[in-house]
């Protein structure tokens, strides 16, 4: 009887072991993927930030032509009249 009750506690203790080193290695590959979220979101954040850069350069640049169409609009007139 005794030896049954070993047996069993031993196959119990064996499965918990198991499950404790799967979890150990599930809670490795889920902080391995939590840094590579972070990484990739990190990346796309720089990349946004050179595109808004970008886009506020060429913003500068069509209110620079704007200004330059106007008081060549302007000195046409002059000319005209």
């Amino acid at each position: 009887m005794e030896s049954m009750q070993n047996c069993i506690i031993n196959k119990q203790t064996d499965t918990l072991t198991k499950m404790d080193g799967e979890l150990t290695n599930m809670a490795l590959k889920l902080d391995a993927m939590d840094e590579g979220v972070k990484t990739g979101f990190s990346c796309v954040d720089k990349d946004l930030e050179a595109l808004d850069t970008c886009v506020n350069c060429c913003h500068k640049d069509y209110d620079d032509v704007v200004d330059k169409l106007k008081f060549a609009e302007g000195r046409i007139e002059v000319l005209e009249e």
